[in-house]
């Protein structure tokens, strides 16, 4: 879930927080420990580069209208 959190959100999780929605099921160290062992599981891969990420970047980047991007 920080990994997820971390990844997707506009504002991601404080370690705290997570812990306080967990009901402090896991400490803080737990969580860091369970995210190191994931990221280095999948070898820090987590997205594959595409070319809808890409053209969705340049649109951000070069202030075009994400208009043209979606008529296709």
């Amino acid at each position: 879930m920080y990994v997820a959190s971390k990844f997707e959100d506009v504002r991601p999780l404080r370690l705290s927080e997570l812990v306080f929605i967990t009901d402090n099921t896991y400490t803080e160290q737990e969580v860091l420990l369970a995210e190191k062992q994931m990221l280095e599981t999948l070898d820090f891969n987590l997205v594959v580069p595409s070319p809808y990420r890409f053209l969705e970047r340049w649109c951000c980047v070069s202030k075009a209208s994400t208009q043209l991007f979606f008529m296709a």
